[in-house]
């Protein structure tokens, strides 16, 4: 069995993949790694579409640019949290997750207060 056969190949796919995989995880998980950010001024809002219909939002601020995504930990409401950070104004940002500048993944939004 040559270093080209499928069999070979796909032996050493699995450890790539998983590792990515675990990676992804890691960085969506919004448990750990959790920071707050105070007296953030939002700079602007973005909706990345992906393949036409949807995509990631992100919100850039004074503090850093964060993901706002449903998740565990704040709950299924981002459309509401992400629309009700406004350019302009500022909030104490609670975040999780942590920035994976290869997979494009930032920490993710888990609970706004007004300033």
């Amino acid at each position: 069995m040559g270093m080209n056969s499928p069999k070979m190949v796909a032996y050493l796919l699995i450890p790539v993949v998983f590792a990515a995989g675990a990676a992804a995880a890691l960085a969506s998980c919004t448990s750990l790694n959790q920071d707050t950010h105070a007296n953030c001024l939002v700079l602007s809002r973005d909706r990345l579409i992906e393949k036409g219909t949807s995509g990631q939002k992100r919100v850039t601020t004074s503090c850093g640019t964060f993901a706002v995504e449903d998740n565990i930990t704040s709950g299924f409401n981002s459309y509401d949290v992400f629309m009700s950070l406004e350019p302009g104004h500022r909030y104490d940002i609670r975040t999780g997750g942590y920035r994976l500048g290869p997979l494009s993944s930032f920490p993710t939004v888990i609970k706004v207060t007004p300033r």
